[in-house]
């Protein structure tokens, strides 16, 4: 038998045991691809502002219209909310950076005491002087510790409200 370019050639498929189930399964994935056309018409269409005479269409066109102006002020208020908060905590967090700085112990202070070591050091000619380290006391640590925290809040909620804002 020879086959010329132009004719078909059949295709041979195995039997299908479940028919039904199949055929079951094609006819609701073609009613579900017809929903979504229909869903996706209803969404692009003006049929309902332009009529005015079904009390529906009506109550649905004004839904529309008031639920966009609704979430277009929600949204620039949520704008606007987020751009005082992003003020706030720079300038906070310029302003505890400044407190941060002025705790700090002055270094002056410890090198002067390193080199009273040394020079008694030297003078004593003994290496056995005493060393002293200066730790800072508790009450001079809590309020950097505070300090420290606020600045990382500060900048976090900054991060926060950039997040929100894009």
């Amino acid at each position: 038998m020879s086959v010329s370019p132009l004719t078909p050639i059949p295709v041979i498929t195995p039997p299908m045991q479940n028919s039904k189930a199949n055929t079951k399964s094609k006819d609701q994935s073609l009613i579900l691809e017809h929903l979504k056309q229909i869903v996706e018409l209803l969404q692009t269409s003006t049929i309902a502002e332009e009529s005015g005479k079904d009390t529906l269409s009506i109550f649905w066109a004004a839904y529309k219209r008031f639920s966009g102006e609704y979430d277009d002020n929600m949204l620039e208020r949520c704008n606007s909310s987020m751009d005082m908060l992003l003020i706030f905590a720079g300038l906070f967090s310029a302003v505890n950076t400044a407190f941060i700085i002025a705790m700090q112990p002055n270094p002056g202070d410890s090198t002067n005491a390193l080199l009273r070591q040394l020079i008694q050091i030297t003078a004593n000619s003994s290496s056995a002087a005493q060393t002293t380290f200066i730790s800072p006391t508790p009450t001079a640590v809590w309020p950097q510790v505070i300090a420290h925290a606020s600045l990382a809040l500060g900048l976090i909620a900054a991060f926060g409200a950039v997040l929100a804002k894009q």
